[in-house]
């Protein structure tokens, strides 16, 4: 059951990726991808942790039924839904082709190493200092759990949202580009607040600034950078290569576990976010040399 469940999710998502994209034009993708990166957190909090507090008190079988009648909202929303205009004389004739064609397309362009290599590396710093931030505020710090608990969920969650719709407002009014390098530079500027903290150690007003200024600037570039995918997809294949793109900005969270704790443990906490902030320079060292692939709207 687990791995149906995980089957068909995976599959919605595609499909919702694939959906907002080719039903936006470039200047409302940046607002789109805030809109459902929002609603994907907003949606998250509730079968999180609104579930929990239901199963506590109704029990696991009636909150289950209460989360697939929220369904309903998303079911009713897609029979009333605009329909893509796209020429399906254009779509893969089989399943072989469907899945062949859409990497021969995105390959065969130029640049095209360097922007999947630049979707690996733009967040990759800031995937690291994340990866142990409750480990770093426990046994780092010693904050207690309450404390943590109200600055991660509930001022993480304010400011993660302020981010996220901030950033599709102002993408609505500057280049991809620039929103881009202007986010990763502030994503950079979060993690040396984190370096900051831990030098200062366990003082919950300095916790709160930090916190909020991380998880802002984490809403602002992973909305840029899920606007930079939706750019980078041939309406013909928009699903396959969302999919593709999104797999390679994962690697970075993927990968980058184990070595943070061995990173941590050899460096301390200081030394553990100054290479948090080294990491977070080669994306954008790369987004500078791709300026004119970016600003040229060679990709589809």
């Amino acid at each position: 059951m687990g791995l149906l469940v995980a089957f068909l999710s995976a599959t919605q998502d595609i499909a919702i990726d694939a959906y907002r994209t080719d039903i936006t034009i470039p200047e409302e993708r940046g607002l789109a991808a805030a809109l459902n990166t929002g609603g994907y957190r907003i949606a998250m909090m509730i079968s999180g942790g609104v579930a929990l507090i239901l199963a506590d008190k109704i029990g696991w079988r009636e909150t289950y039924l209460i989360m697939a009648a929220f369904m309903l909202i998303g079911l009713i929303a897609s029979w009333f839904a605009e329909q893509p205009t796209q020429d399906d004389t254009l779509a893969p004739s089989n399943l072989m082709t469907a899945i062949k064609e859409p990497f021969q397309e995105f390959l065969s362009r130029p640049y095209a190493w360097g922007l999947l290599l630049f979707v690996v590396l733009y967040k990759i710093g800031d995937a690291l200092s994340v990866s142990l931030l409750t480990p770093f505020l426990i046994r780092g710090l010693g904050f207690t759990l309450t404390a943590i608990g109200v600055v991660l969920k509930g001022v993480g969650l304010l400011t993660t949202m302020l981010g996220i719709f901030a950033a599709g407002i102002v993408m609505t009014r500057i280049s991809l580009y620039r929103a881009l390098l202007s986010f990763g530079i502030l994503q950079i500027i979060a993690i040396v607040s984190l370096m900051i903290l831990a030098l200062t150690g366990k003082n919950i007003a300095v916790l709160t600034v930090c916190i909020g200024l991380d998880f802002f600037c984490n809403g602002l570039g992973t909305t840029a950078l899920v606007t930079f995918l939706m750019g980078l997809c041939d309406q013909r294949y928009t699903a396959t290569q969302f999919a593709l793109l999104a797999a390679f900005s994962a690697i970075g969270r993927v990968f980058i576990g184990p070595v943070a704790g061995v990173m941590a443990h050899n460096m301390g906490w200081p030394g553990f976010f100054f290479w948090a902030v080294i990491l977070s320079i080669p994306g954008l060292l790369l987004l500078k040399k791709l300026k004119p692939v970016i600003n040229s709207n060679s990709v589809p």
